[in-house]
């Protein structure tokens, strides 16, 4: 039986259905999501991205977002026990949170819906052909291409319509990416101008300067992981700190164009 045949069968279970269902399609996960109780790190033993496969949190009928630490520990640690996960493949993950948007939520806007909006760029991406690099993305992306119609269908299901024309796609891509350069120029120059605020201040004398504001200057000078969170800098000494943002300032302002600090933030 093909992919879409199998989704014929199962378009109409309800949630249940479709736990018990994946359960059998590709075993039970007999591990926690997280490998302790302080849910610092994820359990890579579990993961089977080199088939494609995402887990999810099947409690997420009742809690968003299980899979984020803040999330997990402020729950139940039973929501993340192996009995409590489920395998499934991006449009069989996609399925369970219509159906969790239809069953449990279906007034609302949270339970289900926060999927979508997190997928939504890797699905653009897919559509687009994109050249993904890791294997657990070329396996998803080849299966929403494969099953288009069937990705619409279970998207629209949560009230998510999906572009498919190519050419309409290009052009919104293209105004994505000029809104996000204007974006990343605004940030190149607030953080130069941050850091010759820091350096001239550390000239002075930087002991005049609190830990909260060398972080605060730390979050708006950095370029390291633009995209991401950035380093944790709770752990560093004062001194520590400083050398960091001299280092980074300094980088910063000894480049030479906007060119080139597109280039620093994506090494």
């Amino acid at each position: 039986m093909n992919f879409s045949e199998e989704y014929q069968q199962i378009k109409n279970y309800d949630y249940n259905q479709l736990i018990e269902f994946l359960k059998n399609k590709y075993g039970d996960i007999n591990e926690s999501y997280f490998i302790k109780p302080n849910c610092k790190s994820i359990n890579k033993r579990i993961k089977r991205g080199n088939e494609g496969l995402d887990i999810h949190h099947i409690m997420e009928c009742k809690v968003i977002l299980l899979n984020n630490k803040t999330q997990a520990l402020n729950n139940p640690w039973e929501y993340q026990l192996g009995k409590n996960l489920v395998y499934a493949n991006f449009i069989e993950h996609s399925l369970l949170h219509a159906v969790i948007h239809e069953e449990f939520d279906p007034d609302g806007a949270v339970l289900g819906l926060g999927f979508f909006g997190l997928q939504s760029r890797f699905l653009k991406d897919a559509i687009l052909h994109y050249k993904f690099k890791r294997q657990y993305y070329q396996i998803k992306a080849k299966l929403v291409n494969d099953n288009l119609e069937i990705v619409k269908e279970v998207w629209g299901r949560a009230g998510f319509e999906i572009e498919t024309d190519y050419d309409k796609l290009i052009e919104d891509e293209k105004e994505y990416q000029k809104q996000r350069l204007q974006r990343l120029k605004k940030y190149y120059l607030d953080s130069l101008n941050y850091s010759h605020e820091f350096l001239e201040i550390k000239d002075r004398s930087s002991k005049n300067l609190s830990r909260k504001e060398l972080i605060g200057y730390m979050n708006n000078i950095r370029y390291k992981d633009y995209r991401n969170a950035g380093p944790n800098y709770i752990n560093f000494t004062r001194d520590k700190i400083i050398d960091e943002l001299d280092t980074m300032a300094n980088t910063l302002i000894n480049t030479d164009s906007f060119d080139d600090y597109l280039k620093l933030i994506n090494n």
